[in-house]
């Protein structure tokens, strides 16, 4: 299987039913997936509160909730539900071939290398 530059694969897309939520690890990430009506979505498997599997918390509807202390996260953007202004890290997923393949630089981390590319060009050009 071939995968796209930045993509790993993380497990078969059969071991992960609508409505569930599992960790797995892809290369270095500690990953948690939770499979949707509408696809396969990846964050960080890490509460930014206390570091909380969030593969292990009650998943329901898009909304993962840490088994810890009960943050809410919605799993398509990271963004926490109900401790607002906080997040954890979300991650491109993409089918290839049955396996859950998922881009392994965050969205965030992706936006900061982008802007700091954009202002060491736009600094060189001064």
């Amino acid at each position: 299987m071939k995968t796209p530059l930045g993509f790993a694969p993380a497990l078969p897309l059969s071991a992960l039913e609508v409505g569930q939520g599992r960790s797995c690890r892809v290369g270095e990430h500690r990953l948690a997936l939770f499979r949707t009506a509408d696809g396969v979505h990846a964050l960080d498997d890490r509460c930014p509160h206390r570091g909380s599997s969030l593969g292990g918390g009650h998943f329901d509807g898009h909304c993962v909730t840490c088994p810890s202390h009960g943050w809410r996260f919605d799993v398509r953007t990271g963004r926490a539900v109900s401790a607002i202004g906080n997040a954890t890290g979300c991650y491109e997923v993409r089918i290839i071939d049955g396996m859950v393949c998922v881009r392994v630089e965050s969205i965030g981390g992706m936006l900061r290398s982008a802007w700091a590319r954009w202002r060491s060009a736009w600094r060189r050009e001064r």
